[in-house]
Order: C-alpha cells, then sequence, then structure tokens
C-alpha cells in the first residue's frame, strides 16, 4: 500500500530575504564601481589621446597669431589627431614662408628705392655694383640693366654678353 503523508515545514523567510537585498545591494555597488572605473579609464585615455593633444595644437596656433614665428606642432600620432597636427604644420610652414617672401619684397622695394635715390650721387659703376647686390639677395624673375643707351636684359636661366660694353 501507498504511503500517504503530510509534511509541514514552517520557515522564517525574513533571513533568507535579508541576504538576497544585501546580495542586490553588492552586485549594484560593484557595478557602480566598475562603472566609475570604466569612466576614469575613458577619459583618461580621451585626455591623453585626444584632449592633450588638440590643447597643445589650439596653444601653438595662439602663440602664432601672438607673433611668434617657427612654431611648430609636435605630431605623435598616425591618427586622425597626427594628420590635424602635420597639417597645422604644413599651414604654420606656408605662412612662414609667405612671410619671408614678403620680407624680402619689402627689403628689395626698399633697397631699389635707396638705389634709385641715391643714383644722381654715384657713378655708374657703383650704381651698377649696388644693382648687383640688390639682385643677388632676392629671387628676382628678371634683371634689367641700362648702360647709356643700351639696355641689357637677363634671368639666372640666360646670361648676357657684355665682351661689347665699354665699362
Amino acid at each position: 500500500q501507498p504511503i500517504r503523508a503530510a509534511v509541514s515545514v514552517v520557515l522564517d523567510a525574513a533571513p533568507i530575504q535579508a541576504n538576497q537585498r544585501k546580495n542586490i545591494l553588492m552586485l549594484l555597488l560593484t557595478m557602480a564601481l566598475m562603472l566609475a572605473a570604466g569612466a576614469l579609464f575613458t577619459w583618461h585615455l580621451l585626455k591623453r589621446h585626444v584632449i592633450a593633444p588638440v590643447e597643445v595644437m589650439a596653444e601653438a596656433v595662439g602663440l602664432r597669431a601672438r607673433g611668434n614665428e617657427g612654431i611648430r606642432i609636435p605630431v605623435q600620432a598616425d591618427d586622425e589627431i597626427g594628420m590635424l597636427g602635420r597639417a597645422l604644420n604644413t599651414l604654420l610652414d606656408a605662412e612662414d614662408t609667405a612671410q619671408q617672401k614678403a620680407e624680402r619684397e619689402r627689403a628689395l622695394a626698399q633697397a631699389l628705392f635707396n638705389l634709385h635715390a641715391g643714383a644722381a650721387d654715384k657713378s655708374e659703376t657703383e650704381n651698377l655694383i649696388g644693382a648687383l647686390q640688390v639682385a643677388d639677395r632676392t629671387e628676382l624673375c628678371e634683371v634689367a640693366l641700362l648702360f647709356g643707351e643700351v639696355v641689357l636684359r637677363g634671368n639666372r636661366a640666360t646670361k648676357v654678353d657684355a665682351s661689347g660694353l665699354d665699362a
């Protein structure tokens, strides 16, 4: 014959529920700490690899805007930030070149003005030497010299035969 019986178990659920709450609280606290650690690590990576290089670039451009010439941006990465740094260096180099060219052209104009202003007081030989000195210091496309009624024109690629001149 089968045994028929009933068992009644009475348990207090309060300690089990308290343990569950404690475990859930510990899990949430652990997740919050891991999230905070991940956020700090991400901030550190962003600061080191994005924010700091962009701040260096901004400072370099600001220094250049205040008149410091020859500013270069140190490029250490081959990513997009590095590409931006190289592009800014190219721009700064082009600006340096343009400024140097403008200064040479200003110096040439001043030298030609001084040469022309002093031409009446100098001999033809002194004027020729002065013109040649100006031409040597600059990147002239063409030089024209006037000897009495004869005009000689030349550039760095062509040479003029001066054997027929009486100088």
